[in-house]
């Protein structure tokens, strides 16, 4: 299989899941605790003229995202 049209089909895929997540985070900020302040707090240090991203955070925080994020697409499905 051509890896080109594997690219496309994944990217299309996770493009739709994408939008998923972010109308169930608006929609469902409850189930989000971990994803909601992670973002919280990345915007706040923003605001202090600090980078960071979603990859410096904790490996249990990281899965706990994980996890909110699986149980929804899980039950969205």
């Amino acid at each position: 299989m051509e890896d080109h049209l594997v690219r496309n089909l994944i990217y299309g895929l996770m493009k739709d899941f994408a939008e998923m997540l972010v109308e169930g985070i608006k929609e469902n900020p409850e189930q989000f605790a971990y994803t909601s302040a992670c973002m919280a707090f990345i915007q706040l240090l923003e605001e202090k003229g600090i980078s960071t991203n979603f990859n410096s955070f904790d490996e249990e925080i990281v899965n706990h995202v994980y996890s909110e994020i699986t149980s929804f697409l899980t039950h969205s499905a």
